[in-house]
């Protein structure tokens, strides 16, 4: 069987698969076969890196004095978490995830920070709370590390590893820069896995039009000198690699979010942070890579590998062969999953169809000159309780290009067309189609 994850199972911590019928396996999330508990990697109590079980959310503290000095634990009896799960951030650079099993139940009043170091009172109802019980033993949980595994090329895998054999993937590493990298389009119009992207929002010019790179030297960290940054220059934006180059003095300057005014700032407000000027670098200074597809794995869907010419190669996802795009299993373990087209977000704006404001529809919209890249499908979320989400494959109907697009926004007897951008493609999106549309799978242990 082709290999289907860039995970490795050791003797303990092992992982989930998702199998279908025609026989594909797609891993889903790691577990503690001596727990039998889902886990990932964190550190836990006692400061050590290990396989922590896991709930969606720290758990909530509320109190029952008007002091905020006596603490309960909200328990949502309708999530089933087995841990109340806290954080200890007193250690810096180490939060440490504490795992406790609720202890006696209370149903007094209780109260919650509030603004300013204020105690407020919670007026939310049906909520339910417990004491702290006992801590769970850290100790009794895998310790991992950080580490890295040798690759043949240029891109190796990061992540943790166990004692038992076991390697968690967390992230790709471009060995040569010495820096970690994310897959996707560069200006180029190619994949590439270029240096994660640098949010330092200093300008070094009055009109805040020359971004400065913020590099950090916080908790010990070697400080990286490569980063990438978007670019917003119309058909030409994109992503575009860049290099720190020389340590900025000067006057800093930010945007202000609210008007887009641009003004000065007092410098040198973190210490942990040091501002450089950067050079943009070529496109073919981060490494290229190509998706290839096994096209003999028999069945409908085929696995896709990222591959490069130095060696590289890494899974990437599968290959629909009927709806001819690239799909990723989502799901839960209870109602199965289903491999759904592997998309970007989009947003996706609300209309009608008509001139009367009767039929509604929505719709998203792209800049023409990347209206190539809009996917034949978008995926929809819809949030419940506990963290749940439920995933809607929707079909993208054919663009249409400017004042050609038939839109209207109102309501019956007020009904007018969209403003359009004659510079943007205009796309309708269909309903959400049926589970079934797509290949299932269920869970099953390795």
């Amino acid at each position: 069987m082709t290999r289907t994850t860039n995970h490795l199972a050791g003797t303990r911590l092992k992982y989930h698969e998702v199998v279908t019928a025609e026989g594909d396996r797609a891993w889903d999330g790691f577990y503690d076969s001596l727990t039998g508990e889902d886990c990932s990697a964190a550190f836990a109590g006692d400061g050590k890196m290990r396989c922590v079980p896991r709930s969606r959310f720290e758990t909530q503290v509320f109190y029952t004095d008007a002091a905020c000095s006596d603490p309960v634990y909200l328990k949502d009896a309708t999530c089933d978490h087995k841990y109340l799960e806290l954080f200890d951030r007193s250690v810096a650079c180490m939060p440490q995830v504490q795992l406790f099993a609720p202890g006696a139940a209370y149903t007094g009043p209780t109260f919650q920070a509030g603004p300013s170091g204020t105690c407020v009172p919670n007026t939310t109802p049906n909520l339910t709370f417990a004491r702290k019980g006992a801590l769970v033993d850290p100790s009794t949980l895998a310790e991992v590390e950080p580490a890295q595994l040798p690759e043949p090329g240029r891109i190796a895998r990061v992540g943790y590893k166990s004692a038992d054999g076991a390697f968690m993937v967390s992230g790709y590493h471009d060995t040569q820069l010495d820096i970690d990298c994310n897959f996707g389009l560069l200006r180029d119009g190619k994949q590439h896995c270029y240096p994660r992207f640098n949010n330092a929002p200093e300008f070094s010019d009055a009109m805040c039009q020359t971004t400065l790179l913020g590099v950090s030297t916080a908790c010990g960290v070697k400080p990286d000198l490569y980063f990438s940054r978007s670019s917003q220059d119309g058909c030409n934006a994109g992503t575009i690699a860049v290099k720190a180059d020389q340590p900025f003095t000067g006057q800093e300057y930010e945007r202000d979010p609210a008007d887009g005014s641009c003004a000065a700032v007092p410098s040198g407000a973190s210490p942990d942070l040091t501002l450089y000027t950067s050079v943009d670098l070529p496109d073919s200074a981060v490494p290229e890579i190509a998706y290839t597809t096994v096209d003999s794995d028999p069945g409908r869907l085929k696995p896709m590998y990222r591959t490069a010419t130095d060696g590289s190669c890494s899974f990437y996802d599968f290959w629909d062969s009927e709806l001819k795009i690239a799909c990723t299993f989502l799901g839960d373990p209870e109602s199965g999953y289903s491999c759904y087209p592997d998309v970007g977000s989009y947003n996706l704006d609300k209309g009608f169809s008509d001139a009367g404001c009767s039929v509604a529809v929505d719709y998203l919209s792209e800049k023409t000159c990347f209206a190539s890249q809009v996917p034949k499908y978008i995926v929809t979320w819809t949030y419940g309780d506990c963290g749940a989400r439920t995933q809607s494959a929707r079909q993208v109907g054919a663009g249409v290009v400017g004042a050609a697009a038939a839109l209207f926004v109102g309501a019956p007897g007020n009904c007018s067309p969209i403003v359009v951008d004659p510079d943007s493609t205009y796309f309708t999106v269909g309903p959400a189609l049926p589970p079934s549309t797509f290949v299932s799978g269920q869970r099953a242990p390795l």
